[in-house]
């Protein structure tokens, strides 16, 4: 089982760490500039896969830009019945 973590701070602790956080705080990818990397599926699942590309400000051998790629999981708010 995975924990969820809600806060900004938290999920980048686990990017600094280089894992992929799990939260239900869709706000809170959007403001660390996370999107949708499945943007057609708006409906329909239980979690979805968010990206954002990050510069690492460093140069490559050849001269270009180096450039991550982080993730992080939306999972859908559960109703409690």
């Amino acid at each position: 089982m995975s924990t969820i973590v809600h806060s900004i701070e938290a999920i980048e602790a686990i990017l600094r760490r280089g894992a992929t956080p799990k939260t239900d705080n869709r706000d809170a990818l959007i403001a660390l500039g996370f999107t949708r990397s499945t943007p057609a599926a708006e409906g329909g699942y239980d979690e979805t896969l968010w990206e954002r590309a990050v510069d690492r400000h460093e140069r490559a051998a050849n001269g270009q830009r180096v450039m991550i790629r982080e993730r992080a999981i939306l999972e859908k708010p559960t109703a409690l019945n």
